[in-house]
């Protein structure tokens, strides 16, 4: 039994030093750069530090399919306060293919002088790469306190020609929370987040499609499938004929 075992475990041992390595770089260029994706967007990072190799081609996905996100939220039910973004260099802003925004309406903390602006002045210009998306989703939107901040921030947006996509929406703040917490049913809710939200968009487009172009309305049920959709870069290509 034991002269078996130990056979069976002798051949176990060859039959593995006899299987050839997984290299990662013997694979398609395709196949590559689809598994690069995949770790990245898993959060796996990690595999960035494998080699200068990898690390130089790794870090080219990274940041054309990665979203940079810039949120200025305030605590609900607390006093607003800005969130400063993190610094970025200006070598990887110019890599940067996509930004996530979302800004509280309610922190009135977002005038020219604020980080926001300063933070989108990086991502617009004349000699600015072209990029793909930015989204923009404003929170906490309340007509019956005027338009004031959402002007400010659509000012900032409106320079953004050189995106491919730009998405802008309403997503829910405290007024939706608390309708919520009434179990206000889903068609119901629909309908007064729509009409609440209806000025914001009719602004939006007003502000924004003398430089973005035309703008084009997804009405989806849910919050998140609502929001109007611009192509400045298409646009502004179709102006220089």
């Amino acid at each position: 039994m034991t002269s078996n075992t130990s056979s069976i475990a002798t051949a176990a041992v060859r039959q593995s030093a006899a299987a050839p390595y997984f290299r990662l770089m013997d694979l398609p260029g395709e196949l590559i750069n689809l598994v690069y994706r995949h770790a990245l967007a898993s959060g796996f990072t990690a595999i960035l530090c494998t080699s200068h190799h990898v690390y130089s081609e790794a870090f080219q996905i990274l940041y054309k399919s990665a979203f940079l996100r810039i949120y200025y939220e305030g605590p609900i039910g607390g006093n607003a306060r800005q969130i400063a973004a993190t610094p970025v260099s200006t070598d990887i802003i110019t890599l940067i293919q996509n930004i996530d925004i979302c800004v509280d309406i309610n922190l009135h903390a977002i005038g020219p002088d604020y980080v926001f602006h300063k933070m989108l002045a990086s991502f617009r210009g004349a000699n600015a790469p072209f990029r793909q998306i930015c989204i923009l989703k404003l929170k906490g939107l309340n007509p019956a306190t005027g338009f004031d901040e959402v002007c400010t921030v659509l000012r900032a947006m409106s320079g953004l020609v050189n995106f491919q996509r730009v998405c802008v929406t309403a997503i829910a703040g405290k007024f939706d929370i608390h309708l919520r917490s009434y179990d206000v049913d889903d068609g119901r809710y629909y309908l007064l987040t729509r009409a609440r939200n209806t000025p914001f968009y009719k602004l939006a487009r007003e502000k924004l499609e003398a430089t973005f172009g035309p703008s084009i309305w997804h009405d989806g049920m849910k919050e998140a499938g609502r929001y109007l959709e611009f192509r400045p870069l298409e646009y502004q290509k179709s102006l220089r004929g």
